[in-house]
């Protein structure tokens, strides 16, 4: 079958799914640049990238003849305070999970004690990732306002990092993981089905994969390493705080958007 012949939607979602993967390859070039490695398995992954975007191109030629709410979508297909919001708090994120552990280990911890954290954080979100509908549904709440309330979460986790002078308050910080990480995700995926018409689901999706996989996790971790050896780990931490608190507050924004349609949970 011609790519031509495809339908509209089918379309999207492989040009979508192809440009996620593209993205997602964003954040590993500097370590790429400047790591002591050998290059040749990550200079072939982005080889392989590189392929499947010429292959894609025909079928994006396609997508936009049959399909021209396409690149309108970009913008007028997702919030944009939403986007503000996410992208902020990924920046907050990256910091979070790129220098939790390195903070365990400077406060004279232990890889046990990394491992320990890291388990805290995977027993506490999956409970609160599995009743996320019964939650949302029990507070009668807006997924952009969940959002926004994890976003919180997100700063008083880096701000609690940032005052952290025990070994403790980095291993009971991880408990804020369930309050954080596992209520954002899963609110930002319902903020998207309930906000963004069909016809443009997998344009948004893809857009937040393109801030969140590829262009805020690089700037994110580049940003906290500089700050951390400009300031120190702790200040860092600060700082890095006021973002998320600052993208809670385009998400509580973003919330006074109408529905465009309303899912079955």
């Amino acid at each position: 079958m011609h790519p031509l012949s495809l339908p509209s939607s089918l379309l999207a979602a492989l040009w979508s799914s192809l440009w996620t993967f593209c993205f997602s390859q964003l954040p590993d070039l500097f370590p790429l640049l400047f790591s002591g490695g050998s290059p040749l398995p990550a200079l072939l992954t982005r080889l392989l990238a590189a392929l499947l975007l010429c292959l894609g191109l025909p079928l994006f030629t396609g997508l936009l003849a049959c399909a021209p709410w396409v690149l309108p979508g970009l913008v007028l297909g997702v919030s944009l305070p939403l986007l503000l919001a996410f992208f902020l708090c990924t920046l907050a994120s990256c910091a979070i999970d790129s220098f939790h552990s390195v903070l365990i280990l400077a406060l004279g911890g232990t890889e046990r004690h990394v491992g320990a954290a890291l388990f805290v954080q995977a027993i506490c979100e999956l409970p609160v990732m599995i009743g996320y509908t019964r939650l949302r549904d029990r507070l009668c709440a807006n997924p952009a306002v969940l959002m926004s309330a994890a976003m919180v979460f997100y700063g008083l986790r880096a701000l609690t990092l940032g005052f952290a002078h025990s070994l403790w308050v980095p291993l009971a910080a991880s408990s804020l993981q369930a309050l954080s990480f596992a209520l954002f995700t899963p609110a930002c995926v319902d903020f998207i089905l309930r906000t963004v018409s069909p016809q443009r689901l997998s344009t948004a999706h893809l857009v937040f994969q393109a801030l969140g996989s590829g262009l805020a996790a690089m700037v994110g971790n580049t940003l906290s390493g500089a700050v951390a050896d400009a300031v120190g780990i702790h200040r860092m931490f600060s700082l890095m705080s006021l973002l998320a608190f600052l993208g809670s507050a385009f998400a509580w924004k973003a919330a006074h958007i109408p529905e465009e349609r309303r899912v079955s949970a």
